[in-house]
């Protein structure tokens, strides 16, 4: 019989409702609950829940949304007054309910490289064992040596320190200036089936079809690199459509762009696409120009689906893809870069369907079954070595 734990899921992410960094840790918590174990989570709050917020709390999760209290606002206030970014909105009451619950094991997601080390820190000073699971990461995000200190001794205090890729983990001990022998890379689930459909598009009307799939987010996703590129002599007189996926706070910018840059039909935003599959029965190509990643899940989809990538070489793009044989990477998140994967592949577009199965069969020796299953084990086993051994059932509150 499986010994019964509690479960604590911070996640950090303050700038929107969900996104693609709160896969794993949301359906890992899904997973343990559905194992019997007792599972909270910690998410910011917004005037309207999330649609899979309210799924955690169907399933039995004890979810709090963090708002403000008065000590939150005071401390939100001083830190942004001195340029201080480490505490997160509802701190102080998160805190609270994260000792009074005493979980056997908290996990901390973080769409940067690693969770507040204040968090972390005052979560070794209360004696809760804890884990850092970071999502992406950037050279632009290199913290102070007062921040790097913190981090260096957080991260070492932590159970462990997950990255999505061997780059980010990579860069995120240069950052820090010091090697994290409690580090190792797990995998982000996906959205298609290992099974999924690979039946070569047709070329209507002689078009080949691109896809960028992303959330308009131009800081992170590099749109506005692939408007430029589309805008150039060679690319607006070839054959080919590119179509936009997502939405994002930059999506009438870039709609502004493309209608300045003249694109017209050459270029679609067509917003966002719950069905993967269906967007590569569609589309021939996927063209990111990412300027940072962790291990971006619409990569892994499209290779699933036995589909031709061109991709910048960051976060774990380049873990996936070997260059010229099984997909394309542009050396940095340029349009000149861009260009020349982009035009790499271009030049052998009558080998494509034999790059894309090709690429199909590498992914599947790389992803695990269930990551989901696989992370919710490495959880149990950590929670079961810790010092706190397992909940007492008298004592849940529910």
């Amino acid at each position: 019989m499986r010994r019964k734990f509690r479960f604590f899921f911070i996640s950090t992410m303050e700038g929107l409702p969900w996104g693609g960094s709160e896969e794993l840790w949301s359906r890992s918590a899904l997973h343990l609950v559905g194992r019997g174990h007792y599972v909270l989570a910690s998410v910011r709050g917004w005037k309207r829940t999330h649609a899979r917020i309210l799924d955690l709390q169907q399933a039995g999760i004890d979810v709090q949304e963090r708002r403000l209290g008065l000590r939150d606002g005071l401390s939100f206030v001083a830190d942004r007054i001195s340029g201080r970014r480490g505490r997160l909105l509802g701190h102080w009451v998160m805190m609270r309910r994260i000792v009074a619950k005493r979980p056997d094991l908290a996990c901390i997601s973080d769409g940067g490289f690693a969770g507040s080390p204040l968090l972390m820190n005052a979560l070794a000073a209360a004696g809760i064992p804890y884990l850092s699971l970071g999502q992406a990461n950037w050279e632009g995000l290199w913290p102070t040596d007062t921040l790097a200190e913190q981090y260096r001794m957080a991260l070492r205090g932590a159970e462990r320190c997950c990255f999505v890729s061997r780059a980010n983990q990579a860069m995120a001990e240069a950052q820090i200036g010091s090697r994290l022998t409690n580090a190792e890379v797990v995998w982000n689930p996906y959205q298609v089936s290992r099974n999924a459909d690979s039946a070569w598009p047709e070329y209507p009307d002689g078009q080949i079809l691109i896809a960028c799939v992303a959330r308009l987010e131009a800081r992170a996703k590099g749109q506005d690199l692939l408007l430029r590129l589309m805008a150039e002599k060679k690319w607006r007189h070839r054959p080919i459509r590119l179509t936009f996926y997502g939405d994002g706070p930059n999506a009438d910018t870039l709609q502004a762009l493309a209608s300045e840059l003249q694109l017209g039909a050459h270029v679609r935003f067509v917003g966002f696409e719950p069905d993967i599959e269906k967007i590569w029965r569609d589309n021939h190509l996927l063209l990111l120009a990412s300027r940072y990643e962790g291990m971006p899940l619409a990569l892994l989809e499209a290779l699933l689906c036995r589909r031709v990538c061109v991709v910048t070489d960051v976060g774990g793009n380049a873990e996936v893809i070997e260059d010229g044989i099984t997909g394309f990477v542009a050396a940095a998140p340029c349009v000149r870069c861009l260009d020349d994967a982009l035009e790499r592949a271009w030049q052998v577009r009558n080998e494509w369907p034999q790059i894309g199965s090709r690429a199909g069969a590498a992914i599947r020796r790389l992803l695990p079954l269930d990551p989901v299953a696989e992370f919710a084990d490495r959880l149990e086993s950590i929670a079961h070595g810790s010092k706190t051994g397992g909940i007492d059932e008298s004592r849940v509150r529910r």
